[in-house]
């Protein structure tokens, strides 16, 4: 196991992990439904799916600025953050 701190080894995740939080016990239900919503509306292409590991529910969400190439590497896909480049989405009219 790493040490905290540890120098990031160069291979990138494909998946988001989020733990449910008991004070919000539906979030991670809700979070999935959403995301097959906009699957079936085809507004989103990428996927989510619940699991349990070690009593512990999580959602795993598929991330979308990523492709696993046939070798099996991970290729980030470049990605623009709307604040960046002074798109302001408050007051759009």
């Amino acid at each position: 196991m790493a040490a905290a701190g540890a120098i990031h080894t160069g291979a990138h995740s494909t998946h988001i992990l989020q733990p449910q939080i008991p004070q919000r016990a539906s979030r991670l239900i809700d979070e999935h439904y959403g995301h097959l919503l906009s699957q079936s509306a085809g507004l989103a292409a990428y996927t989510s799916s619940l699991h349990v590991a070690n009593d512990v529910v999580f959602l795993a969400i598929e991330r979308y600025d990523r492709r696993t190439e046939p070798d099996g590497t991970v290729t980030l896909i470049h990605q623009e953050e709307s604040r960046a480049v002074g798109v302001n989405h408050v007051n759009q009219g």
